[in-house]
């Protein structure tokens, strides 16, 4: 690997070279937003956190959506990429708990699935955004940013 190389996701992590730092993409003061990516495909979860840091957010990740919930509930993160195909606990059944709680109940909610004709229009709505997969990492970046540019300009609960 050349030293200008950053590598690539095929490289292993040990390979990798830092990244140069980005400048924020948003306009937000103190520390950037935080993003919980609840993701039960380790290859897509992984490719979404390395994305989303690239471009300056703070990540934490799940590998279902038990201890997504556990996640959500003790970090409140700014917003929560969920995948809505998975086992024991399905996206749905997660949206419907976080929107139940008082503390989570307004964070947005961008849905990334492969099987949209599973996903009813109640859980759709619940979304502050949906996507399709596969989904590029740019694309969800872009759609976070404009999620949470909509957030900063609407207070919850409007």
């Amino acid at each position: 690997m050349s030293p200008m190389s950053h590598g690539t996701a095929d490289s292993p992590p040990s390979q990798r070279a830092a990244r140069p730092s980005a400048s924020p993409p948003w306009r937000y003061a103190g520390d950037p937003p935080s993003v919980l990516v609840i993701e039960d495909g380790e290859e897509a979860r992984d490719l979404y956190r390395e994305c989303l840091e690239f471009h300056g957010f703070r990540t934490d990740a799940a590998a279902d959506g038990a201890s997504g919930l556990e996640k959500a509930f003790a970090t409140l993160p700014d917003l929560i990429v969920l995948d809505f195909s998975m086992p024991r606990m399905d996206g749905g059944e997660v949206l419907r708990r976080l929107r139940a709680d008082a503390h989570t109940h307004g964070i947005p909610v961008v849905m990334v699935t492969a099987v949209l004709e599973l996903v009813d229009k109640r859980v759709r709505s619940d979304c502050a955004a949906f996507l399709e997969k596969p989904c590029e990492p740019d694309r969800l970046v872009q759609t976070i940013l404009q999620v949470l540019e909509t957030c900063r300009r609407r207070p919850l609960g409007q």
